[in-house]
């Protein structure tokens, strides 16, 4: 069971998609739908409806029998209210910029099984299964195949559009069968040709979409890959130079005060504390630039492809190892696909290890700790970690991330700290939402990419 629920997972890897897939495409799907599907629609919908309404007259078709008439009003009627349809759907896809990618994406899926029911209509009064208009429904799939690009939707529309074209080959044979004057001829053979023809269409335009996908997603992350690292490079080169200017003036301003705390008569004249408070703020300063330098040692660090869900189990086991005694129970809520960024592994993960270990702490081996991980707008990746202690009093709130502020005994105050200094690092954020009594919630925003820009 186990073995059947793995490679189940490994298919939906493959099928679903995230909101990055829509944005990507979101140019894709305004050149076929607005640009090129609706003057292509708006035109044919003129032809047909001179031909159904002016130039096809129904009476003048003496030999036609009257099952055959009442399909042909039939399909004026459906012809109206696909035109209605179409037009209705017309004007959101002309507002693209206007439309949110989710609900352009279900608009666009609601215009495709409108047109694949109207051709399957068109082909029942076409001659059903050896209608000449079949040669139109590949053109479908090919359309489908460039303007919905999440896979689940992608298949079910190809699987209607097969599902239609048999259903009105099937009613166009109950037709004849209920016509007495004709006889019902069909071979088997072509029929089933085009079906498998269809599905194997269907199947290979699916196939060239994620292996475009999958390689531009490749290019993608080789663009932010190099960008990060020189952005790293230039953020540690600028820290390393501060610093080291810095350092070497400090030095000789700390030598100085040293040597005039050793001269005779400097104490007796109340020059020593004012010198010991130089010396003070001189190594305070030092410390902040080897912090400084420390940085800068990090922003030379590997960036790398990191799979978020991968990392933050890997700081729960860290931070709460088996076997350690804690009572702490971890809920996840990991919405797929899993989230992945172009960052250092060590920055990540001392940013979920802080954030764990400060939950720990405040649940003292208890409670309930949950953590999430998700795809947010704009490639945007989201980190929650929460825990239901006793909360961060309103009044204390903004100062949690200031260096060395801290409520706990023996507590550093660099945790959370590091936390926002290496979130901001990457050009992410960080809030902070807490009720006394209710427990504390970190939401981690990280900017997906950096180099792409939403499509118009």
């Amino acid at each position: 069971m186990s073995v059947l629920r793995q490679r189940l997972r490994g298919v939906w890897s493959v099928l679903a998609a995230p909101e990055p897939m829509l944005a990507l495409a979101a140019a894709r799907i305004r050149l076929v739908e607005r640009d090129v599907g609706l003057p292509v629609k708006g035109g044919l919908l003129l032809a047909v409806g001179w031909f159904l309404f002016f130039s096809l007259n129904i009476e003048a078709l003496a030999n036609t029998s009257e099952v055959a008439l009442e399909a042909v009003r039939s399909l004026q009627q459906f012809f109206i209210a696909y035109a209605t349809l179409s037009a209705f759907l017309a004007l959101p896809i002309w507002a693209f910029r206007r439309i949110p990618l989710k609900a352009l994406q279900w608009i666009v899926f609601t215009s495709a099984v409108a047109d694949a029911g109207f051709l399957a209509a068109l082909t029942l009064v076409t001659d059903g299964f050896d209608s000449i208009l079949f040669w139109a429904f590949p053109l479908l799939v090919v359309r489908n195949a460039l303007s919905m690009p999440v896979a689940p939707l992608q298949i079910a529309l190809n699987l209607l559009l097969v599902i239609t074209y048999v259903a009105a080959g099937i009613l166009d044979l109950y037709i004849l069968q209920l016509d007495e004057r004709t006889e019902v001829l069909r071979a088997t053979e072509p029929f089933l040709i085009r079906v498998f023809l269809l599905m194997l269409l269907g199947g290979i335009c699916f196939s060239l979409q994620v292996l475009l996908d999958r390689e531009r997603e490749r290019q993608s992350e080789a663009d932010e890959y190099a960008l990060r690292r020189e952005q790293m490079r230039t953020a540690g080169r600028l820290a390393a130079e501060i610093a080291h200017q810095l350092k070497n003036p400090l030095g000789i301003i700390n030598n100085a005060a040293y040597t005039l705390q050793r001269l005779p008569g400097v104490s007796e004249q109340g020059g020593a504390r004012p010198l010991q408070i130089i010396r003070d703020e001189v190594d305070r300063s030092d410390r902040i630039l080897t912090d400084l330098i420390g940085f800068a040692q990090l922003a030379e660090g590997h960036v790398e492809r990191l799979d978020v869900v991968e990392e933050l189990e890997a700081s729960i086991a860290r931070v709460f190892p088996p076997g350690s005694g804690f009572g702490t129970r971890i809920e996840r809520e990991y919405i797929a696909p899993t989230p992945v960024l172009m960052l250092s592994r060590r920055s990540l993960g001392e940013i979920f290890d802080n954030l764990l270990k400060n939950a720990r702490d405040v649940l003292a081996g208890g409670g309930t700790v949950s953590v999430g991980a998700r795809y947010g707008p704009e490639f945007a990746v989201e980190v929650t970690v929460a825990d239901d202690g006793p909360g961060i009093p309103a009044g204390i709130r903004e100062r949690v991330f200031e260096a060395y502020f801290t409520t706990k005994e023996g507590g550093t105050g660099l945790g959370l700290a590091i936390v926002k200094q290496n979130v901001e690092m990457f050009g992410g954020r960080v809030v902070i939402e807490s009720d006394v009594g209710k427990g504390t919630r970190f939401h981690l925003t990280f900017p997906g990419r950096t180099t792409l820009k939403r499509a118009d």
